[in-house]
């Protein structure tokens, strides 16, 4: 009976704060100073339609998920032996990494691929990967025009 009285404490309290929240974006809305982004948030859900606000949460998720493997993995690769060169681009939910190294660095090649395979088994299952394309100084080969360089 404690926990029930807890959880029905902890429910009251996020709903005062969300009711509370949804109060003060409707003064802003009514004062004209609310930014536009909640702006559109609030159009966008009082049109109702079902596909805009499915296709609107769809893209805020893929942001929210595509920015924390980018962290996740550049966290990883700081403090490491980095490439010579790094360079991201992006296909759907996919992050592909263009890493140039040293010749015959195994060491690093290494390191990157099992970083690569750390990052995949965290978020994989959750719909998103990252794929590392790996060369050596002597392939002499450009970063590919759509990538963008880190490093």
């Amino acid at each position: 009976m404690i926990a029930n009285t807890q959880v029905q404490a902890d429910r009251d309290k996020w709903f005062h704060e969300f009711i509370s929240s949804i109060q003060a974006d409707k003064f802003m809305l009514d004062a004209d100073i609310a930014s536009k982004q909640v702006m559109e948030t609030y159009d966008m859900l009082m049109r109702g339609n079902q596909d805009e606000i499915a296709l609107a949460s769809h893209n805020s998720s893929k942001i929210y998920f595509i920015k924390q493997l980018l962290l996740s993995y550049l966290k990883k690769v700081i403090g490491e032996k980095l490439p010579v060169k790094m360079a991201f681009d992006m296909d759907n939910c996919e992050i592909l990494v263009w890493a140039q190294i040293k010749d015959d660095d195994t060491e690093t090649e290494d390191r990157l691929l099992m970083i690569e395979a750390e990052i995949n088994g965290i978020y994989h299952n959750i719909g998103y990967d990252l794929t590392t394309t790996i060369v050596e100084n002597r392939d002499n080969l450009n970063i590919p025009n759509h990538y963008i360089e880190l490093c």
